[in-house]
C-alpha cells in the first residue's frame, strides 16, 4: 500500500506541473522519482551488508516441549539496516518460520522458538534472507544454505528398578566378581608399596617402613560399581513409523536412567548398517551422548541383523525388553508412557543374580 500511494503521489506531482506548468511541482516530482529510485537500488546493496550464523551447529530440545534456538544477525556496514526477514524451515508441524527484525544494527541475537513430537535429528535450515530499504518500500532477498541440526531427546523419566543387592556384581570395567577381589571396601588392604608424592600420611604403615627403613603405604581397593549390558537391535524388516521411534527411544532413555539411578555403569551396545558399536553409560549426560550418538548412526535399519551381546538386557525394535534370552517385559506402543511410571521389582527374578 506504502509503494502505490507513493506512485500516486509522484504521479500526482508531474500531472499538476504539467497541467499549471508549475516549477515547484515540477522540482517536488523530480525529488519523489528520485528516492523511489534510490528506496528500490538500496536494497541490493544492503543485502550485501548481512551475515547471519548460528551459534552452534546443533541445538537440544525435549520430544513435546517448547523449546527454541538462538541465530546471530549482524550488519557489517556502517550504517544500520532496516528492516530484515529471516525465512527458517523448521522440524514439527510449522515447518516455516519468519523471524523479523524491524532494525539491525551491529550484532543481534535472535530467538526462533520450535517444538516437535518425533525424536532424533532434524535439520533447521536458513532458506532467505530479505532486506528492505529504510522507508520500507521495496525489498530484495538472497537465498542463503545455512544449515544446522536440532536435537530432539526423548522425555521420558527415569525407570523405578529394584535390584537385588547380588545383582551383576561386576566392577566396572573388570571381568572379575567385586566379591572375589581383595578390597570390596575402603577396609580392606589391597596392597603394600613404597610411598610417592601424593600419598596421605594416614596410609603410612609404620610397622612395614621401620623394618624396610622405607616409608610404606596401604593401598586401598577402591570400591567399584556394578556395570551391565544393554543390547539395543535396531534391524527393523519395514521402516517404523515416528510414533513407534518414539516409543523405543523413550524406553531406551527411561531404562537407562533408571539403572544408573542404581549406580549401576551400563555398557551399551546397539547395531546399525556398518556394524556394531558400544559406549559407557554411568549417568544422564552419557545417556544423552549415546542417544546423540545413536541419532548419528542412522537408528533403525533394514537388513541382516547385527551379532549383538546377550548376556544382560536385550532390547528389539518391537519394544520386547528381556534379559539373557528371557523375556522381562513387553511394552506397548500405545501404552508405554504408563508403563514406564510402574515399579519394575526384579529383587525375585531368580536368574537376575547368576
Amino acid at each position: 500500500m506504502k509503494k502505490l500511494l507513493c506512485l500516486l503521489w509522484v504521479a500526482g506531482c508531474w500531472y499538476l506541473a504539467a497541467m499549471y506548468k508549475s516549477l515547484p511541482l515540477l522540482v517536488l516530482g523530480v525529488c519523489g522519482a528520485g528516492i523511489l529510485v534510490c528506496a528500490f537500488l538500496t536494497p541490493y546493496f544492503l543485502s550485501r551488508k548481512v551475515r547471519v550464523t548460528f551459534p552452534s551447529d546443533l541445538f537440544f530440545l525435549k520430544r513435546g516441549e517448547k523449546g527454541a534456538m538462538t541465530v546471530m544477525a549482524e550488519s557489517l556496514g556502517r550504517l544500520p539496516l532496516g528492516k530484515v526477514t529471516l525465512r527458517f524451515r523448521l522440524p514439527g508441524k510449522k515447518k516455516r518460520k519468519k523471524i523479523s527484525v524491524p532494525r539491525l544494527s551491529g550484532q543481534q541475537a535472535l530467538t526462533i522458538p520450535m517444538s516437535t513430537d518425533v525424536c532424533g535429528l532434524h535439520p533447521v535450515i536458513l532458506r532467505r534472507v530479505k532486506v528492505f530499504d529504510y522507508l520500507g518500500l521495496f525489498s530484495h532477498g538472497r537465498r542463503k544454505k545455512l544449515r544446522a541440526q536440532a536435537a530432539v531427546f526423548p522425555n521420558a523419566p527415569a525407570m523405578d528398578i529394584t535390584l537385588p543387592e547380588n545383582f551383576l556384581p561386576h566392577l566396572e570395567g573388570e571381568d572379575t566378581p567385586q566379591m572375589a577381589l581383595a578390597g570390596s571396601s575402603t577396609q580392606e588392604i589391597r596392597q603394600i608399596r613404597d610411598y610417592q608424592p601424593g600419598d596421605s600420611y594416614r596410609t603410612i604403615h609404620w610397622k612395614q617402613s621401620a623394618r624396610t627403613d622405607t616409608l610404606m603405604v596401604r593401598e586401598y581397593a577402591k570400591e567399584g560399581k556394578r556395570s551391565l549390558t544393554v543390547a539395543l537391535d535396531m534391524a527393523s524388516p519395514k521402516p517404523l513409523p515416528p510414533a513407534r521411534r518414539n516409543a523405543f527411544y523413550e524406553v531406551v532413555q527411561s531404562l537407562l536412567l533408571g539403572l544408573t539411578a542404581r549406580e549401576v555403569v551400563v555398557q551399551l551396545w546397539w547395531s546399525h548398517r556398518e556394524g556394531t558399536e558400544c559406549l559407557q553409560v554411568a549417568g544422564e549426560g552419557d545417556c544423552r551422548e549415546a542417544l546423540l550418538r545413536l541419532y548419528e548412526t542412522g537408528g533403525f535399519f533394514s537388513g541382516e541383523k547385527k551379532l549383538l551381546p546377550r548376556e544382560g538386557f536385550f532390547l528389539d525394535s518391537s519394544l520386547t525388553l528381556s534379559f539373557r534370552g528371557q523375556k522381562i517385559f513387553g511394552f506397548s506402543p500405545q501404552n508405554y508412557e504408563n508403563e514406564l511410571k510402574m515399579p519394575m521389582d526384579w529383587r525375585e527374578i531368580p536368574w537376575a543374580g547368576r
